[in-house]
């Protein structure tokens, strides 16, 4: 849209410096005016004139529809529809990845050719299932459940209008938004009273939970009471009755602050996890995220790398022509990575993993089990089968988790990143078809750091 600007601007200086107006666009049969008339296009100069680096026998007569916002075509008689990055108010052309948030008429998420996108409106018509418009009609809320499931095992039901939802609902995410003291597709599950001191008030938590009746015993979810195990008693499960309260018990007190999502064992004085990974126990996050720019080292053969300390999470490619909205398929196409250091912990032992066949052929391409990308390495070729090696490094202490294949799409599109999404995940691998260019990726592998274990030494508190 920058580019049609700035040939505006050249073709309204053309006119007014040598006064050749363009009148050779082509009408639109509606209104019987070339690019439809003034409420749709306006009738462009393809180059400013005789004076233009560009201007050659060939293309200085060209002319163009200019459209107007939200509008495409040889005379401006389609209208674009909303979708994907709403804030940014991004307007799509029809069968292009992300109109009506990937979630119009066919489209379940990914992008698909039945988009629902009517180009006569310019509006999504209709959603999938499980989806509806909100205040930028374009499919992007969510509906919440309308029944409670009863076992894991059981399917969660979505809603088929807002009446139907049975809690109060977060349209963004498609997740109830529970009252205190419940949980569940829902909100229809109790949370579970859990006690480590006698004397302190009861928390409350899941039945999922590592502290649900203190591994003694079941939280039953209708009424949200803990029943003990053999040997146990208490609200929470929490007394021993074989050895009975000690004479002098003792508890530990852990370092530090309690915050959310953690939990002190005042039994062992060692803060663990209730949610969250690492020291702090975090959601898995990214930290100093980075715009690594390879231009340049993917000219050439060699190594493109994220900072030290970091991991990737995202690539854009540049266009395949000055202009163009469509992505280059060489790899000196590849532009920027997108690079953070990870909020579960420290970025160690990284190698070299030899891609060499991986990516010949169809199929997958990956680092070493919990271990992420931090780089690849071409040769001297521009295809695919050219990236030879990966740079993997771990997460001190730290497995996968959350992992899951995630649509490279997007990137068609020049300057739109293929990304893991959420906040914490990274890229430890790559799927292709059987193209040779880098339209041939069309899968991320993407996996989330998660840390395991106690971090901190424990103080006596007699």
């Amino acid at each position: 849209m920058e580019l049609q600007y700035i040939k505006r601007l050249n073709s309204l200086m053309r006119v007014l410096a040598l006064g050749e107006e363009p009148t050779q666009c082509p009408t639109n049969p509606v209104t019987g005016k070339a690019c439809g008339g003034d409420e749709y296009g306006y009738c462009t100069w393809e180059v400013r004139g005789p004076t233009d680096p560009s201007f050659h026998e060939n293309n200085g007569q060209a002319m163009f529809c200019a459209c107007k916002e939200g509008l495409y075509g040889p005379y401006c008689q389609f209208g674009k529809c909303p979708g994907k990055d709403l804030p940014q108010a991004f307007m799509f052309e029809l069968e292009t990845p992300g109109i009506c948030n990937n979630a119009g008429h066919e489209c379940q998420g990914q992008y698909c050719a039945n988009s629902g996108c009517d180009v006569t409106s310019g509006l999504c018509t209709t959603c999938s299932q499980g989806r509806y418009h909100g205040k930028h009609r374009a499919c992007e809320n969510k509906f919440c459940p309308k029944v409670a499931v009863t076992r894991s095992s059981d399917p969660i039901i979505l809603a088929n209008s807002t009446d139907e939802q049975v809690c109060s609902c977060n349209p963004a995410e498609g997740t109830c938004v529970c009252p205190e003291n419940t949980w569940g597709p829902t909100c229809s599950y109790q949370m579970c009273p859990f006690v480590n001191d006698p004397n302190d008030d009861p928390e409350f938590v899941r039945s999922t939970s590592r502290r649900s009746c203190h591994g003694q015993g079941r939280c039953d979810n209708s009424n949200g009471k803990c029943f003990c195990d053999e040997g146990f008693s208490g609200i929470s499960c929490e007394r021993d009755e074989q050895k009975g309260a000690p004479e002098a018990p003792k508890y530990y007190t852990c370092p530090g602050m309690a915050e959310d999502g953690k939990w002190c064992d005042r039994n062992s004085g060692l803060w663990t996890c209730e949610s969250g990974t690492g020291p702090q126990c975090d959601r898995s996050g990214r930290n100093n995220v980075v715009v690594a720019d390879w231009t340049l080292s993917m000219d050439k053969r060699g190594w493109s790398l994220c900072p030290e300390g970091t991991l990737l999470f995202g690539l854009n490619r540049g266009p395949a022509a000055a202009g163009e909205d469509t992505a280059g398929d060489a790899l000196y196409s590849i532009e920027t990575a997108k690079c953070a250091a990870p909020s579960a912990g420290e970025v160690v032992n990284c190698y070299h993993q030899s891609w060499w066949q991986a990516l010949d052929s169809p199929g997958g391409a990956f680092c070493r089990h919990n271990y992420f990308v931090a780089g690849l390495f071409r040769s001297s070729c521009n295809s695919l089968y050219c990236v030879d090696m990966a740079k993997c490094c771990q997460v001190r202490h730290a497995t996968w988790s959350n992992c899951k294949w995630q649509s490279m799409d997007s990137w068609n599109r020049a300057h739109v990143y293929a990304e893991a999404t959420g906040t914490g995940s990274f890229i430890t691998g790559f799927f292709r078809d059987g193209l040779h260019t880098l339209n041939g990726l069309t899968k991320i592998r993407q996996c989330q750091p998660e840390v395991w274990g106690h971090f901190d030494e424990r103080v006596p508190d007699y």
